[in-house]
């Protein structure tokens, strides 16, 4: 069974991006850069699409909390807070490493993809979402998905798509496996969280004097299939001229 790794700030600090609108009026984006130096760590077993729905879904409504992609390492204290470090600091050693046999869950983070025309991400975000899946190889296609929008998705009217698609895949992968895959295939997304402890944000954006442009965040996306049967060592075409194919 796969597993996914979450991390909770101490004291409630926040674990997610905060919006703002400058003098100038643009918005601009704060990183989390307030989150505690300390995290209390739980494993959260996932086997199947639903499983990783019911976590997400519950991690959506707490600001605290975010997911990494490693697991702790070997005689790591899962009861005591620790720092989030893959490699050692000083004589703290790591505490978090890439797991040796992967998992398989896989989130794709797609930042500012041009909106095609056609596609209304207020009146079907679930077809909006769903139109991402283009930009990836062909197994992606037609796979359920629990689909959630980035922190600065319809900031700019809705020009541009941002969100993160998070799958099962029918076997398990490693980072360096993902990694490979993700520069082989061509696909236009973020390669960064194929690491052990890059955050995964999950709950929404905390907005300061900003209207939010989303009435809802986060959905599943039912498919025909249920997992990916991704094969890491197949070198993929370019896939950004399929996505051209379906704007044209």
């Amino acid at each position: 069974m796969s597993a996914m790794t979450v991390l909770t700030t101490l004291r409630g600090r926040p674990a997610t991006k905060t919006l703002c609108r400058g003098a100038d009026g643009a918005v601009t984006k704060a990183p989390a850069t307030t989150m505690s130096r300390l995290f209390n760590i739980r494993r959260e077993p996932i086997e199947d699409i639903s499983d990783l729905a019911c976590v997400l879904e519950q991690l959506a409504a707490d600001p605290c909390s975010f997911v990494i992609r490693g697991e702790p390492c070997p005689g790591i204290d899962l009861r005591q807070p620790v720092r989030r470090l893959k490699y050692a600091d000083g004589e703290t050693p790591p505490t978090f490493r890439s797991s040796p046999h992967g998992e398989r869950w896989l989130c794709a983070d797609f930042d500012k993809v041009p909106t095609i025309a056609g596609v209304d991400p207020i009146r079907d975000p679930e077809s909006a979402l769903s139109t991402l899946t283009w930009l990836l190889p062909p197994e992606f296609h037609g796979v359920t998905f629990w689909g959630q929008w980035s922190s600065s998705a319809g900031l700019d009217g809705w020009q541009t798509m941002s969100a993160h698609l998070w799958f099962m895949l029918s076997d398990p992968a490693t980072d360096d496996d993902l990694n490979a895959w993700a520069a082989s295939a061509d696909v236009p997304i973020d390669r960064r969280l194929f690491n052990a402890v890059q955050p995964h944000f999950t709950a929404a954006p905390i907005l300061q004097d900003i209207d939010d442009p989303i009435r809802r965040r986060h959905f599943l996306v039912e498919g025909a299939f249920d997992e990916v049967p991704l094969d890491c060592a197949r070198h993929a075409q370019p896939i950004s001229r399929g996505y051209a194919a379906h704007a044209a």
